[in-house]
């Protein structure tokens, strides 16, 4: 189910990191080198503006039962079409690390459903409830954020990238007329990511501009 980072087999290092680009989510994976920084400077691409960082990490002799084991925990969780990323506290995930040691003899999935289940406390689902309001704010709408039709917007990993405003909630990338964050994806940015950080009017950040709007973050569908 999940990416592996190879086709080794033994001990390896089970990791969760963020990113300022992908807020509100989580990306779970594993690594046979020395250190999940090693891993985490590697996915430092062109489809990033920021660096992942490390949340936590272990090291363990099943590397790939473990991440797999952790996925199916949060099957109902996941991005679609992106089964390593997840809208999951690192909280959750860094607590299973830290009891995670001691099943290591017995059925690892099995066990880790149970843990993902006892973990979430109410701070944890009040976290949820809040995600979740914060999806419920205003949709982004480029005439109320002061962006006209026919407004050039540059994507900032590739300058030379451009997507024409073509109505409210609506942008011309690549011959499409699509929403700004389909046009994330299809210049390289990868899925759940917030457009925001990755497009900028006027030599300023779509987010920056949202924020001062309506106050905080937000897709845009």
């Amino acid at each position: 189910m999940g990416k592996k980072s190879d086709n080794k087999s033994g001990p390896g290092i089970v990791y969760v990191l963020t990113n300022d680009a992908m807020p509100n989510f989580i990306k779970i994976g594993i690594t046979r080198k020395e250190k999940a920084e090693e891993r985490a400077d590697e996915l430092f691409n062109t489809s990033v503006p920021f660096r992942f960082k490390v949340i936590d990490a272990i090291k363990v002799d099943n590397p790939e039962e473990v991440e797999e084991a952790i996925f199916l925990a949060y099957i109902d969780r996941r991005v679609p079409k992106r089964e390593y990323l997840h809208h999951v506290s690192p909280n959750q995930i860094m607590a299973i690390f830290k009891i995670l040691p001691k099943y290591n003899e017995v059925n690892i999935t099995e066990e880790i459903e149970k843990l993902a289940e006892q973990i979430e406390s109410p701070e944890e689902k009040q976290g949820e409830a809040e995600f979740k309001r914060r999806k419920n704010r205003p949709v982004m709408d480029f005439e109320t954020m002061g962006i006209p039709i026919e407004s050039e917007l540059i994507f900032v990993k590739e300058p030379e990238r451009r997507a024409i405003v073509v109505s409210r909630r609506k942008v011309k990338f690549d011959d499409q007329e699509v929403s700004i964050s389909v046009a994330t994806h299809l210049a390289g940015g990868p899925i759940g990511a917030y457009y925001g950080y990755y497009w900028k009017y006027r030599d300023r950040y779509l987010s920056d501009i949202y924020e001062e709007v309506y106050g905080e973050p937000h897709e845009d569908e």
